[in-house]
């Protein structure tokens, strides 16, 4: 299974995997409660970000996920693999 990112006319990213979507929002409580961060911190910090991050990062883990598709040229650019650990180092770095 392909997991897909896809963007609205306001920037805002989507993930698809088979027919469920999350979108920025969810993947933000998804990640923050995964971190052991509170539910209300500020959308524009570095741990909102490695919330979102980690969201993103948590929902490929937990599907039959195989590969990323690049939402512009609609390939696949990443393995499972790579994207997990591609997270991990972001997340770490937000949270240093």
């Amino acid at each position: 299974m392909i997991a897909k990112f896809d963007y609205n006319g306001w920037g805002e990213a989507f993930l698809t995997i088979g027919d469920q979507e999350w979108n920025e929002e969810q993947a933000t409580e998804i990640g923050l409660r995964n971190l052991g961060l509170p539910a209300g911190t500020d959308p524009h910090s570095d741990l909102a970000l490695a919330g979102k991050f980690a969201g993103w990062r948590n929902l490929v883990a937990t599907h039959p996920v195989t590969h990323i598709e690049d939402p512009e040229s609609h390939e696949e650019t990443m393995t499972k693999g790579d994207y997990l650990n591609f997270m991990d180092e972001h997340i770490q770095d937000l949270l240093q």
